[in-house]
């Protein structure tokens, strides 16, 4: 439908949705009580759009709105503020334990992209955002949150490979005793060095690493090259029993 539209030159938006806690409900109480879940929100859904728009259950937790014949930004604003508030006052979550939230990404066309596959991208760029920002928020797409979703996706990929492109390094904070003013053991910091990018501050990484799943072989990792590093320089401490006895 959406390359029909296209070829018409029928201003749109397509909204990109996925349900917030919708795993966690289905793992707790069931496949029989996710169903029922996704038929609620198949109702609230019809019910803040009009006839001529197309709601769809794409798959898994995933729905796509196409809202038609749309003049201008205002009316999508709109149908996204009407989810939001249908999804506030049907899905409470301090009332109904198996309520869900919604995130929304909004493309526009021809304003956001000129062909459907461009705009079934950016819309799903902007629900990436609105997952980003804290979920149960609508973002609407724009060029800037394109950059920044790619070069976020860049980090994750090059992230994957840091290790076994040695481009992990660690550092060691001195802990100091207050009370004699000894070092009685270290901090180990983690450090990456991009190849073209430079030094990524942990900050930046570190959530990164553990929305992808790499959080636990960088753990291990930085395990490992910490216990190598106490270990040889326990060796070469004399005259004492505790790692960083001295210098």
């Amino acid at each position: 439908m959406l390359e029909g539209l296209v070829r018409s030159g029928e201003n749109f938006a397509l909204f990109a949705l996925d349900l917030d806690r919708f795993k966690a409900v289905n793992d707790l109480f069931g496949h029989a009580a996710g169903d029922s879940i996704l038929c609620r929100v198949a109702e609230i859904l019809r019910s803040v759009t009009r006839d001529v728009d197309l709601v769809a259950r794409i798959g898994g937790d995933e729905y796509m709105i196409i809202q038609r014949g749309i003049d201008d930004l205002r009316e999508a604003q709109l149908l996204a503020r009407r989810i939001l508030e249908a999804f506030g006052e049907e899905m409470d979550i301090t009332r109904d334990p198996m309520a869900v939230g919604v995130s929304i990404g909004v493309a526009l066309f021809p304003d956001d992209a000129a062909n459907a596959e461009a705009v079934r991208h950016n819309a799903d760029v902007a629900l990436y955002r609105a997952k980003e920002r804290g979920r149960g928020v609508a973002c609407f797409f724009d060029l800037e949150m394109d950059r920044l979703v790619r070069e976020r996706r860049e980090l994750e990929h090059d992230l994957r490979h840091a290790i076994t492109r040695r481009q992990l390094s660690l550092m060691f904070q001195p802990l100091v005793a207050t009370d004699c003013g000894n070092i009685v053991g270290y901090e180990a910091l983690l450090r990456w060095a991009h190849p073209t990018r430079g030094p990524i501050p942990p900050e930046t990484f570190v959530p990164i690493a553990e929305d992808v799943g790499a959080i636990i072989p960088i753990g291990e990792w930085v395990l490992r090259e910490a216990c190598a590093t106490a270990r040889s320089r326990s060796r070469r401490c004399t005259g004492s029993k505790r790692w960083g006895c001295g210098s």
